[in-house]
């Protein structure tokens, strides 16, 4: 399953939590996730 997280963050506290849920995603049987900024 590969997914893809898209954030804004001001601050970059949702750029953390975004982070986060890809790092969940990647440890998944088969997962793979990446991050992109949305500015």
């Amino acid at each position: 399953m590969k997914v893809l997280v898209v954030y804004y963050s001001m601050y970059g506290h949702i750029h953390r939590m975004a982070e986060a849920v890809a790092e969940g995603v990647r440890e998944l049987p088969g997962g793979g996730g990446c991050i992109k900024a949305c500015t």
